[in-house]
């Protein structure tokens, strides 16, 4: 059932008091009372119910859209929690297993409105996810945006390059393993390489568009390979490496 305005606002300010309260307290010993207490509870319990539901759901379509149906009776508590997390230092925030679980939700839905938000929240202030999860924050959130776009990009149609390069930008100086960095910069090099295509010949001066796509391109996927010689990427390069040098060949004959 969808929140009205009031209940959404109301949501939200428990929410900003919540983590308030928290980031007053000692280290470690949060301890809600009151209305935050109870609406965090609630929605805890409420998550609990949603989880289990999702887990009676073996489509992978009809769980997205299970989860679009149910995120949204927890985003005001989200953006509450985010809201007192920009007023704090860094580092600061308590973990909130809302917020964590409405990350991940809005990564599987690549609502990347909804998911940029938390995900610059997460990072801000180091938060760890539940124990089931064997990757840490930074190296989930590329992840799962690199897969999406790979997905994509696998099936002949064009990716969103702007949560790519956000996410590169974020996550730049998070420690993850290799093979998910690589994953990444793939996504960013594959994209700008049909970005290229589109272009045509003299867009900007002599293959001067085209020039700088592939050379931008092969910048992306030689450090993908450098993070993973299994990434998939050496056919691309040595591609595009006979592109750069036609191209240059181009540029430097004189107009008849």
């Amino acid at each position: 059932m969808a929140l009205s305005p009031a209940q959404r606002f109301h949501a939200r300010k428990l929410a900003q008091k919540a983590a308030a309260s928290a980031a007053a307290a000692p280290a470690g010993a949060r301890e809600l009372r009151g209305a935050p207490a109870s609406e965090y509870e609630l929605l805890r319990a409420r998550l609990g119910v949603d989880l289990r539901r999702l887990k009676t759901i073996q489509a992978t379509d009809r769980k997205i859209e299970a989860k679009r149906e149910m995120i949204a009776a927890y985003l005001p508590w989200v953006e509450g929690v985010i809201d007192a997390g920009k007023l704090m230092p860094r580092g600061k925030a308590e973990p909130d297993d809302i917020v964590i679980h409405m990350m991940i939700w809005a990564l599987d839905l690549q609502d990347y409105a909804v998911a940029f938000p938390i995900v610059e929240h997460v990072l801000a202030h180091d938060l760890p996810l539940p124990e089931r999860f064997s990757r840490t924050a930074p190296a989930l959130i590329v992840e799962e945006i690199a897969d999406a776009a790979l997905k994509r990009l696998g099936q002949g149609e064009d990716a969103d390059i702007e949560p790519l390069l956000l996410v590169e930008d974020l996550t730049a100086d998070h420690d993850m393993h290799d093979e998910i960095r690589a994953k990444l910069l793939k996504a960013i090099g594959l994209q700008i390489v049909r970005d290229t295509e589109k272009l045509e010949p003299g867009a900007d001066g002599p293959a001067g568009g085209r020039r700088a796509g592939v050379e931008t391109a092969l910048r992306y996927l030689r450090l993908a390979y450098g993070h993973s010689h299994t990434a998939g990427v050496k056919k691309d390069i040595d591609r595009l490496e006979r592109e750069a040098r036609k191209l240059a060949a181009e540029a430097a004959t004189p107009p008849a």
